[in-house]
Protein backbone atom coordinates (compact mmCIF):
# COMPACT_ATOMS: atom_id res chain seq x y z
CA UNK A 1 0.00 0.00 0.00
CA UNK A 2 1.43 3.41 -0.96
CA UNK A 3 2.05 6.19 1.46
CA UNK A 4 -0.65 8.26 -0.27
CA UNK A 5 -3.26 5.52 0.11
CA UNK A 6 -2.51 5.15 3.85
CA UNK A 7 -3.16 8.80 4.57
CA UNK A 8 -6.67 9.64 5.73
CA UNK A 9 -8.74 12.74 5.02
CA UNK A 10 -12.06 13.83 6.53
CA UNK A 11 -15.34 13.29 4.71
CA UNK A 12 -17.82 16.13 5.18
CA UNK A 13 -21.54 15.41 5.33
CA UNK A 14 -24.01 18.18 6.10
CA UNK A 15 -27.80 18.19 6.26
CA UNK A 16 -29.67 21.47 6.19
CA UNK A 17 -33.42 21.88 6.59
CA UNK A 18 -35.34 24.07 4.19
CA UNK A 19 -38.89 24.86 3.13
CA UNK A 20 -40.14 24.18 -0.40
CA UNK A 21 -40.19 27.89 -1.24
CA UNK A 22 -36.44 27.99 -0.50
CA UNK A 23 -35.67 25.57 -3.32
CA UNK A 24 -35.11 28.61 -5.52
CA UNK A 25 -31.84 29.23 -3.64
CA UNK A 26 -30.68 25.73 -4.51
CA UNK A 27 -31.57 26.30 -8.18
CA UNK A 28 -29.84 29.70 -8.27
CA UNK A 29 -26.62 28.15 -7.05
CA UNK A 30 -26.98 25.26 -9.49
CA UNK A 31 -27.29 27.81 -12.31
CA UNK A 32 -24.36 29.77 -10.88
CA UNK A 33 -26.35 32.92 -10.31
CA UNK A 34 -26.27 35.26 -7.31
CA UNK A 35 -23.60 36.18 -4.78
CA UNK A 36 -23.13 32.63 -3.56
CA UNK A 37 -21.55 31.63 -6.87
CA UNK A 38 -18.87 34.32 -7.15
CA UNK A 39 -16.15 31.95 -5.95
CA UNK A 40 -16.93 29.32 -8.61
CA UNK A 41 -14.44 28.87 -11.45
CA UNK A 42 -16.25 29.56 -14.77
CA UNK A 43 -13.58 27.55 -16.65
CA UNK A 44 -14.59 24.42 -14.74
CA UNK A 45 -18.36 24.90 -14.83
CA UNK A 46 -18.79 22.66 -17.89
CA UNK A 47 -17.57 19.74 -15.76
CA UNK A 48 -20.50 20.02 -13.34
CA UNK A 49 -22.86 17.05 -13.57
CA UNK A 50 -26.55 17.82 -13.18
CA UNK A 51 -29.45 15.44 -12.57
CA UNK A 52 -27.36 12.49 -11.44
CA UNK A 53 -30.50 11.54 -9.55
CA UNK A 54 -33.93 12.86 -10.46
CA UNK A 55 -35.28 14.05 -13.78
CA UNK A 56 -34.44 17.29 -15.52
CA UNK A 57 -37.90 18.65 -14.63
CA UNK A 58 -37.61 17.63 -10.97
CA UNK A 59 -38.65 21.06 -9.71
CA UNK A 60 -41.94 21.02 -11.64
CA UNK A 61 -42.58 17.40 -10.64
CA UNK A 62 -42.06 18.16 -6.96
CA UNK A 63 -44.29 21.26 -7.12
CA UNK A 64 -47.06 19.14 -8.63
CA UNK A 65 -46.58 16.49 -5.95
CA UNK A 66 -46.94 19.16 -3.24
CA UNK A 67 -50.14 20.52 -4.77
CA UNK A 68 -51.62 17.06 -5.22
CA UNK A 69 -50.82 16.07 -1.63
CA UNK A 70 -52.42 19.28 -0.29
CA UNK A 71 -55.59 18.70 -2.31
CA UNK A 72 -55.91 15.02 -1.45
CA UNK A 73 -55.13 15.56 2.24
CA UNK A 74 -57.85 18.21 2.44
CA UNK A 75 -60.38 15.94 0.75
CA UNK A 76 -59.43 13.04 3.05
CA UNK A 77 -59.82 15.13 6.19
CA UNK A 78 -63.16 16.57 5.11
CA UNK A 79 -64.45 13.08 4.32
CA UNK A 80 -63.22 11.75 7.68
CA UNK A 81 -64.94 14.57 9.58
CA UNK A 82 -68.17 14.08 7.66
CA UNK A 83 -68.13 10.32 8.21
CA UNK A 84 -67.66 10.79 11.96
CA UNK A 85 -70.50 13.35 12.10
CA UNK A 86 -68.31 16.16 13.41
CA UNK A 87 -70.43 18.87 11.84
CA UNK A 88 -68.83 21.92 13.51
CA UNK A 89 -65.31 20.69 12.80
CA UNK A 90 -66.33 19.92 9.22
CA UNK A 91 -67.57 23.48 8.63
CA UNK A 92 -64.57 25.08 10.36
CA UNK A 93 -62.10 22.95 8.44
CA UNK A 94 -63.87 23.71 5.19
CA UNK A 95 -63.42 27.45 5.79
CA UNK A 96 -59.67 26.96 6.36
CA UNK A 97 -59.12 25.27 3.02
CA UNK A 98 -56.14 23.15 2.09
CA UNK A 99 -52.88 23.26 4.03
CA UNK A 100 -49.22 22.59 3.34
CA UNK A 101 -48.46 18.85 3.57
CA UNK A 102 -46.12 19.05 6.55
CA UNK A 103 -46.28 19.88 10.22
CA UNK A 104 -45.15 23.30 11.37
CA UNK A 105 -41.58 23.43 12.66
CA UNK A 106 -38.69 25.87 12.95
CA UNK A 107 -36.83 24.16 10.14
CA UNK A 108 -38.46 23.15 6.89
CA UNK A 109 -39.48 19.57 6.02
CA UNK A 110 -36.92 19.12 3.23
CA UNK A 111 -33.25 18.31 3.64
CA UNK A 112 -30.40 19.58 1.51
CA UNK A 113 -27.36 17.31 1.54
CA UNK A 114 -23.78 18.35 0.89
CA UNK A 115 -21.21 15.56 0.67
CA UNK A 116 -17.51 16.10 0.01
CA UNK A 117 -13.96 15.11 0.94
CA UNK A 118 -10.99 17.27 1.87
CA UNK A 119 -9.62 18.78 -1.37
CA UNK A 120 -6.13 17.32 -0.79
CA UNK A 121 -7.44 13.78 -1.19
CA UNK A 122 -8.34 14.47 -4.83
CA UNK A 123 -4.91 15.95 -5.54
CA UNK A 124 -2.63 13.51 -3.75
CA UNK A 125 -0.63 10.95 -5.77
CA UNK A 126 2.68 9.09 -5.50
CA UNK A 127 3.60 10.02 -9.07
CA UNK A 128 4.43 13.74 -9.29
CA UNK A 129 4.52 13.99 -13.08
CA UNK A 130 1.94 16.52 -14.27
CA UNK A 131 0.04 14.17 -16.60
CA UNK A 132 -0.17 11.33 -14.10
CA UNK A 133 -1.25 13.76 -11.39
CA UNK A 134 -4.21 15.00 -13.41
CA UNK A 135 -5.21 11.47 -14.42
CA UNK A 136 -5.16 10.31 -10.81
CA UNK A 137 -7.17 13.35 -9.70
CA UNK A 138 -9.84 12.74 -12.35
CA UNK A 139 -10.05 9.08 -11.32
CA UNK A 140 -10.53 10.02 -7.69
CA UNK A 141 -13.18 12.57 -8.58
CA UNK A 142 -15.11 9.97 -10.57
CA UNK A 143 -14.70 7.47 -7.76
CA UNK A 144 -16.02 9.93 -5.20
CA UNK A 145 -19.06 10.87 -7.30
CA UNK A 146 -19.92 7.21 -8.01
CA UNK A 147 -19.67 6.25 -4.34
CA UNK A 148 -21.56 9.35 -3.21
CA UNK A 149 -24.49 8.80 -5.57
CA UNK A 150 -24.65 5.11 -4.66
CA UNK A 151 -24.70 6.07 -0.98
CA UNK A 152 -27.58 8.50 -1.53
CA UNK A 153 -29.50 5.84 -3.43
CA UNK A 154 -28.85 3.25 -0.75
CA UNK A 155 -29.83 5.45 2.20
CA UNK A 156 -32.66 7.53 0.74
CA UNK A 157 -33.84 5.87 -2.47
CA UNK A 158 -36.72 7.64 -4.18
CA UNK A 159 -36.78 10.37 -1.53
CA UNK A 160 -33.89 12.07 -3.38
CA UNK A 161 -35.62 14.40 -5.83
CA UNK A 162 -32.39 15.73 -7.35
CA UNK A 163 -28.63 15.33 -6.99
CA UNK A 164 -25.70 16.89 -8.78
CA UNK A 165 -21.89 17.00 -8.56
CA UNK A 166 -20.06 20.35 -8.62
CA UNK A 167 -16.50 20.46 -9.95
CA UNK A 168 -15.98 24.23 -10.17
CA UNK A 169 -15.31 24.96 -6.49
CA UNK A 170 -12.44 24.19 -4.11
CA UNK A 171 -13.26 20.48 -3.82
CA UNK A 172 -15.64 18.28 -5.75
CA UNK A 173 -18.88 17.88 -3.83
CA UNK A 174 -22.38 16.50 -4.20
CA UNK A 175 -25.55 18.48 -3.59
CA UNK A 176 -28.90 16.73 -3.19
CA UNK A 177 -32.42 17.46 -2.02
CA UNK A 178 -34.44 14.94 -0.01
CA UNK A 179 -38.25 15.00 0.20
CA UNK A 180 -39.15 12.49 2.97
CA UNK A 181 -42.76 11.59 2.15
CA UNK A 182 -44.69 9.39 4.56
CA UNK A 183 -48.35 8.43 5.05
CA UNK A 184 -50.16 8.93 8.33
CA UNK A 185 -53.71 7.70 8.95
CA UNK A 186 -56.11 8.69 11.72
CA UNK A 187 -59.85 8.66 12.31
CA UNK A 188 -59.84 12.48 12.60
CA UNK A 189 -57.97 13.25 9.38
CA UNK A 190 -58.10 10.12 7.28
CA UNK A 191 -55.06 9.24 5.17
CA UNK A 192 -52.52 12.05 4.96
CA UNK A 193 -49.47 12.23 2.73
CA UNK A 194 -46.93 14.40 4.55
CA UNK A 195 -43.29 15.42 4.46
CA UNK A 196 -41.91 13.85 7.66
CA UNK A 197 -38.10 14.08 8.03
CA UNK A 198 -37.87 11.66 10.95
CA UNK A 199 -39.63 8.98 8.88
CA UNK A 200 -36.15 8.26 7.48
CA UNK A 201 -33.92 6.86 10.26
CA UNK A 202 -30.75 8.64 9.15
CA UNK A 203 -32.52 12.01 9.10
CA UNK A 204 -34.04 11.34 12.50
CA UNK A 205 -30.58 10.93 14.05
CA UNK A 206 -27.60 11.52 11.77
CA UNK A 207 -25.03 12.92 14.22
Amino acid sequence: MSKASRRQYPVVLRFQSLFPDQIKRYVLHEERKGRGSKHCDPKQRSRNRLNLLGDEDWQERFGLELDTASDENFAEEMDALKTSNRHKDYLARGREGRKDPWRKSKGGPLREVILTVNAQWFEETDDHSLDKNFIEQFKREDQFVDHGINWLNDRFGGAVITARADFDETAVHIHALIAPWAERTSKRRGRQKLLVPNSIPLLASYE
